[in-house]
């Protein structure tokens, strides 16, 4: 059974900012190390559990990896964050934490590989920002063009235990200037198969 936690330490009211903007520029992008099959099975079920019952008829990612500006502070000191992270998911793995924390300092494209029953459409920061700074009616402009959709999903890179039999990944969801959310998940592959056993809520607006 999957156990959200809503810290108060880390509940924050935020604004739009907190999604918009996310500039390519602030995190390092980088070509190696790529989402493999196994990030891919992680973000398709996460949008199968937490967004395609809803009736949507599209889903809309930002096409490069990120973290927001939620978890900026908890990421800047290693000690720190592993003893954050340790807090919201008791009992995850020391390296689980290490490969998702080394893995957030770069801002990785994500492409194909999800398998999902409705669209899914990659947008890049570069087209965000221009919708969300050229007009107070940014999420009308949005919605015009990408009806349908359950807002903006941010997705990080996915940190694995060395036998990959555990997973942490953060999503957040954008849906107006007021109304979004963010989490970290901890997942678990069991006869191949992944499952989240555990999301903890970092962020609301």
């Amino acid at each position: 059974m999957i156990r959200a936690v809503v810290s108060r330490a880390v509940l924050v009211l935020l604004c739009a900012f907190v999604c918009f903007p996310f500039p390519a520029s602030s995190q390092q992008k980088s070509a190696v190390s790529a989402p493999d099959a196994d990030e891919y099975a992680i973000y398709s079920l996460i949008v199968r559990t937490q967004f395609a019952h809803r009736g949507l008829t599209k889903i809309v990612v930002r096409e490069h990896s990120g973290i927001d500006q939620a978890l900026t502070d908890q990421m800047l000191d290693e000690r720190r964050f592993g003893r954050y992270v340790g807090k919201m998911l008791p009992g995850i793995h020391a390296d689980t934490i290490a490969d998702f924390k080394a893995k957030s300092k770069k801002a990785d494209q994500l492409e194909g590989g999800f398998s999902l029953k409705v669209p899914r459409i990659l947008v890049a920061d570069e087209e965000i920002n221009a919708i969300f700074r050229s007009s107070a009616d940014g999420w009308y402009i949005f919605y015009k063009k990408y009806p349908g959709a359950q807002g903006i999903l941010t997705f990080s890179r996915v940190g694995f235990d060395r036998q990959r039999n555990e997973a942490l990944v953060y999503f957040g969801n954008q849906r107006q200037w007021l109304d979004g959310a963010g989490y970290l998940v901890l997942l678990a592959k069991k006869d191949d198969t992944w499952v989240i056993l555990e999301q903890t809520m970092i962020w609301i607006s």
